[in-house]
């Protein structure tokens, strides 16, 4: 049933005397007629349910859904020609074995994908996952949309109790690879997702940047961007430091404040981390000083180490031989550690020509760096489901680490990123297609859109940025009274129908 809600504007009048004094003034709110709220309504359902092509919201027919990607991408393309049927969140229908109550609000859809279809294009390939719309048997009304999608007996075979639909990015060239959720751009001209630049002042001798192999990195403390890196003149140690309130910009002589003595300590993105106030550095060139620097001073507490930090790393992963902890600086280099409730999370991936594997080595930040975990990544849980090997895996790649909330981290793989719990389970399928690394410190929020900020990278940062990245909400989800199990004896036909109360626009 269509919700009674009504469009309203406000309208002022003017009137000024000869010498632009006023005089008079009226105010009062129109009402925008029913027929336009009609209109909207019916746009929707016809046009981004059923399946029409955005931008052409005017035309819609049977033949628009499950049409061929021929036919469509003759008569729908964008400016840059490429291909650009667009039928918002209902595109793609999905078969999950989570059993959560269903909710108004979803950024993405949960559990282990046993099944899915795309209704805009028939399938017939060899895929164990994807079934096909039945165009013959799918029929499109004005208040009637019934589709029908079939699963044969060698496809989605295992239990589901969930239906789903949303739009994923997947492989147009065999329909059946998918990498995350659509993300979207055009943000709907809504101001609270415009992004920002701001031009830095001109460089000092304590503008941070990066310093031959020695990058900066970005962290976000009581709002207020903190930049650590090296001065490409001085090659010494500074800091950077917006205040995201005001816009205001200073810098910090950590050389100084700290009380270095050399310039060799000079710090790199893959080795410092940070947590609230405090920012933990180990150095290429010092390597057995671990320096943790309070950002409410700016003066450090120094630990030595037992051994340098390579070797520490290396004694405390089993299956590293001793022969390779020489390689191993080398290694940490691809990746990015952080800090979580006082300890050092280390991601290391592990190459010894023919074993590629990568850990998270979780330790105190003492002289030892004694380890209180150690997470094996070629065992931990990623949710099923026929999603590219990047786009669903962890194992095997130098990942950057940046903590999330008390219970979840942001893992990126150098091609995507990943929500996953405190001991690196991946729990988050939905959306994937972006990357961080040190230039960037993500902000999520509750629905479909983080945060980035981001400072661009060079001998001296010249700039901060932020701006959003969105994708497109789950549509709509059926929890089912019980769970359904199909096996290879079985076929399958799935019946899906959106009923809605007709409206005229044109008739009061």
């Amino acid at each position: 049933m269509k919700p009674d809600v009504e469009i309203k504007g406000v309208v002022t009048i003017q009137l000024f005397d000869e010498k632009g004094k006023l005089e008079r003034e009226i105010k009062t709110e129109n009402r925008i007629t029913d027929s336009i709220a009609r209109m909207a309504f019916m746009d929707y359902f016809c046009c981004r349910i059923r399946g029409n092509p955005w931008g052409v919201q005017y035309e819609y027919n049977d033949d628009e859904v499950g049409s061929s990607i021929s036919v469509k991408d003759s008569n729908y393309t964008e400016q840059n020609g490429s291909y650009s049927y667009f039928t918002a969140p209902f595109r793609h229908f999905f078969l999950t074995d989570d059993a959560s109550p269903e909710e108004g609000f979803a950024r993405a859809i949960k559990g282990n994908i046993i099944g899915w279809a795309d209704k805009s294009r028939p399938y017939a390939g060899s895929s164990t996952v994807k079934g096909t719309i039945n165009l013959s048997e799918s029929f499109f009304t004005e208040s009637n949309l019934h589709f029908v999608f079939d699963f044969p007996t060698s496809v989605a075979n295992g239990t589901f109790q969930k239906l789903w639909w949303c739009e994923m990015k997947y492989d147009s060239t065999t329909q059946e690879i998918l990498y995350g959720l659509r993300p979207i751009s055009r943000r709907y001209k809504l101001d609270g997702y415009t992004g920002k630049s701001v031009n830095i002042q001109a460089p000092t001798n304590f503008t941070p940047g990066n310093y031959n192999t020695y990058k900066f990195r970005v962290f976000k403390y009581n709002n207020k961007l903190y930049v650590i890196g090296v001065n490409i003149s001085t090659g010494r140690i500074c800091m950077a430091v917006i205040d995201l309130d005001t816009e205001e910009y200073t810098e910090v002589d950590l050389y100084t404040t700290m009380g270095l003595t050399s310039s060799s300590y000079r710090p790199s993105a893959y080795l410092m981390a940070q947590e609230n106030n405090y920012v933990y550095m180990m150095y290429p060139s010092y390597s057995n000083r671990l320096h943790i620097l309070n950002l409410d001073d700016n003066t450090k507490t120094e630990i030595i180490l037992s051994d340098s930090y390579y070797n520490l790393i290396g004694k405390q992963i089993p299956e590293i031989p001793s022969n390779w902890y020489s390689s191993i600086d080398s290694y940490l280099q691809n990746g990015m550690m952080a800090c979580k409730n006082g300890r050092l999370y280390i991601p290391l991936r592990y190459y010894n020509g023919s074993t590629s594997k990568t850990f998270i080595l979780v330790c105190n930040p003492d002289e030892n760096l004694t380890k209180t975990a150690l997470y094996d990544l070629s065992t931990v849980g990623s949710p099923a489901g026929p999603f590219l090997t990047s786009a669903m895996s962890l194992d095997g790649y130098d990942l950057k680490l940046q903590s999330r909330d008390a219970d979840t981290w942001f893992v990126c793989n150098g091609s995507y990123t990943f929500i996953t719990d405190n001991s690196f389970n991946i729990i988050d399928i939905g959306y994937r297609d972006h990357t961080f690394d040190y230039r960037y410190f993500l902000e999520d929020t509750p629905g479909c859109a983080i945060k980035k900020y981001y400072v661009p990278s060079g001998s001296q940062i010249y700039q901060w940025q932020y701006y959003w990245s969105i994708w497109e909400p789950i549509a709509a989800m059926t929890l089912l009274p019980s769970p359904v199990t199909k096996t290879p004896t079985n076929t399958m036909k799935i019946q899906y129908d959106f009923n809605i109360q007709r409206v005229d626009p044109f008739q009061p």
